[in-house]
């Protein structure tokens, strides 16, 4: 699930492939283990000469890109600003949007699955997914009216903001899936390189024997159990998987919203850590 399962298929509604056509949430279940995927409807309806230009894309890859160029949206306080200027805002209600956004991107990661599907729902208008990249359209009242700033004018003239993820997208199995490709990032992400010095820092907190048990240490820092716990088994990560995160030489789709949902499955061998996070063989 890409937030949880409380809230799967993040985009159902949203997402629509290069053409226009809605995709649908649909999963596969293989051994035992469901997959969740969103299918351009052509394939769904068996519509041949459509279908061929159909896609089926892995929700979770999709769902964590988005979320994760969300994220960096909400703390970039120029991406605000060009987002919330054509709103006409009074100066304070400016400096009270550009505070709530940084509050927003450092709570991201713990933020309950439930309200960050409000959230998504309520801000993006349509996330487009194309050969080579992905597009995000955000709707600028939305996002002034989430970050509580007072007294935006209503422009529906305006036209929405568009984010772009580069992502090269590969074609697979009888050439109707369409599939992240397992490229390398084309730069450090800030935040996986965040999460894997606190994922460290964290490990050794609990290994000094300052705190009895991860229980007592949540509740000294104040810190959700379960993220704590995930954090704490991203630290056993191989080097050599550490060493590519926080050199920029990981698999585009994972994110650091993608890592943190994986760890909860992480195999122990180094190898296999390697194919279960999506690196080259």
């Amino acid at each position: 699930m890409a937030v949880g399962a409380e809230a799967p298929s993040l985009l159902a509604g949203l997402i629509v492939d290069a053409d226009g056509n809605r995709m649908t949430p649909t999963h596969a279940t293989k051994r035992a283990k469901r997959y969740r995927y969103y299918v351009s409807a052509s394939l769904l309806a068996g519509d041949r000469p459509r279908a061929q230009k159909g896609m089926r894309v892995p929700a979770g890859d999709i769902e964590a890109l988005v979320l994760d160029r969300l994220r960096v949206f909400f703390s970039s306080r120029t991406d605000i600003g060009d987002a919330l200027t054509p709103l006409d805002l009074e100066a304070r209600a400016f400096d009270a949007a550009f505070r709530n956004a940084c509050t927003l991107s450092k709570r991201w990661l713990a933020m309950p699955p439930v309200e960050m599907k409000s959230l998504v729902l309520d801000i993006v208008e349509r996330v487009t997914i194309a050969a080579n990249r992905i597009d995000i359209w955000l709707n600028r009242a939305k996002i002034a009216a989430g970050l509580e700033a007072e007294g935006a004018s209503q422009r529906p003239d305006l036209d929405p903001i568009t984010l772009s993820i580069e992502a090269k997208l590969r074609r697979a199995g009888k050439g109707k899936r369409l599939v992240i490709a397992n490229g390398a990032g084309a730069e450090v992400n800030a935040g996986l390189a965040a999460m894997i010095a606190e994922a460290f820092a964290l490990r050794n907190h609990l290994m000094s024997g300052s705190d009895a048990s991860i229980e007592a240490m949540s509740g000294r820092l104040g810190m959700n159990k379960c993220r704590l716990t995930s954090l704490v088994r991203l630290s056993h990560l191989a080097p050599e998987i550490v060493g590519a995160l926080l050199a920029g030489r990981h698999p585009i789709e994972l994110t650091p919203i993608r890592l943190l949902q994986l760890s909860k499955n992480l195999p122990h061998d180094w190898k296999e850590q390697r194919r279960f996070l999506g690196f080259a063989a």
